[in-house]
């Protein structure tokens, strides 16, 4: 193996090691959208994604949290029995 090689193969673990990833990709996406002018017609949805997969969502107008994975059914569970959490919401 060449040096220059060897030298980026380092420098991409290293800076790999140090940048405090560990590979998984979490986010949250809280949106409003509306279809009037007037306030019924507007809707808040919060989102859970992990790894570019939706695992739960919160909808105003269901009012309630769904869960679209086997650990987002578990967290809607526990989180709809949960009167502060929707409360919140």
């Amino acid at each position: 193996m060449s040096m220059p090689i060897a030298f980026y193969i380092c420098l991409t673990l290293i800076l790999f090691i140090f940048s405090g990833t560990d590979g998984y990709f979490h986010h949250r996406l809280a949106q409003c959208r509306y279809s009037s002018k007037d306030l019924h017609g507007i809707e808040f949805i919060d989102s859970y994604v992990f790894n570019k997969v939706e695992h739960i969502r919160f909808n105003s107008t269901v009012g309630r949290y769904v869960g679209y994975t086997e650990h987002g059914l578990k967290n809607a569970e526990a989180w709809n029995s949960d009167a502060g959490i929707l409360g919140q919401e």
